[in-house]
């Protein structure tokens, strides 16, 4: 499996999380027409592939974005937090993940959908 594999595993199968938005969790940076809220969307924003004098170094570093969209601000700061949750604590369930450091997390509103918005920036560190 890879990176983009395991992420969405993560998500899908995190019971806080899927509590809240069942498994309507979309990668490629973009949802259905008309998907049933609340759901999250994510991507990859950077590459982070490290590198010795000798080469790859077998670990990656990089930046991934889920943006958590809801009909209203206090669902969307909830799914956003049982997002943080299960990547701080995805290196218990997955060997290949070193750590999860969340980067950045913001606060928008989308006035053409009606949606609120909180986008979650993660470094992953990962063996692969």
């Amino acid at each position: 499996m890879g990176l983009t594999t395991d992420f969405y595993t993560r998500l899908t199968t995190y019971a806080g999380l899927t509590a809240l938005i069942s498994t309507r969790v979309y990668g490629g940076d973009n949802a259905p027409d008309k998907a049933t809220k609340p759901y999250c969307v994510y991507s990859q924003v950077s590459a982070g592939r490290k590198y010795t004098h000798g080469g790859y170094a077998g670990i990656q570093r990089p930046r991934m974005q889920v943006n958590c969209y809801a009909e209203t601000y206090e669902v969307a700061k909830e799914v956003a937090a049982q997002v943080t949750a299960a990547l701080e604590s995805w290196s218990v369930a997955n060997v290949q993940v070193g750590a999860a450091f969340q980067d950045n997390e913001v606060d928008l509103y989308e006035k053409d959908t009606g949606l609120y918005v909180v986008p979650v920036d993660f470094f992953v560190w990962y063996h692969g």
